[in-house]
């Protein structure tokens, strides 16, 4: 999580919006791709940037982004969840049900094809995770990006994941 947000400081230190880092010491690693599910996690960031950068426009709403992780007992073992939350508009439940769609965008399509969740959902699922988005009435919107822990001595390896992803998701979208 520090590094993906290294890599985005410019775009965070020009923002005038409270910025939050929790990782708690001792998270076990997660079953991964280098670059795979940071990338995924970038994308969420960017998304969380966006609309605390809308929120920071009115300066009595408060506007933040949070960034935390915790481990958590999943559907099919240990899991880590990158949480990243932010300030801003509400999202419709309209939007809410579209917004994995491919090229679905509410913003300028000249700044956004419309696909950075698609392919944060497809990165989250092809480490085996699993990627979720709500947002509450008082503007609280939150992403959770799901990666199953590591086991000892099993190494990544895209072909059982993706083996492994087609029984678990058989109908999916991507």
């Amino acid at each position: 999580i520090g590094r993906t947000m290294a890599r985005m400081g410019e775009a965070l230190a020009s923002m005038e919006v409270s910025i939050q880092l929790e990782v708690p010491d001792g998270l076990p690693e997660v079953q991964c791709r280098s670059g795979g599910l940071s990338r995924a996690l970038a994308k969420l960031i960017q998304n969380a940037i966006d609309a605390a950068a809308v929120s920071s426009r009115q300066p009595e709403a408060g506007a933040f982004l949070r960034v935390r992780a915790e481990q958590a007992v999943g559907p099919v073992g240990d899991v880590v969840h990158f949480i990243v939350e932010n300030s801003g508009e509400t999202i419709a439940p309209e939007t809410l049900a579209r917004a994995f769609d491919p090229f679905f965008t509410t913003r300028s399509r000249d700044r956004h094809a419309g696909l950075g969740l698609t392919v944060a959902l497809g990165l989250a699922r092809e480490h085996l995770g699993d990627l979720s988005l709500e947002s509450s009435e008082d503007g609280l919107t939150r992403a959770t990006l799901s990666a199953p822990v590591s086991s000892p001595g099993v190494e990544y390896c895209p072909q059982v994941l993706r083996d492994a992803e087609a029984e678990r998701w058989p109908k999916h979208r991507l």
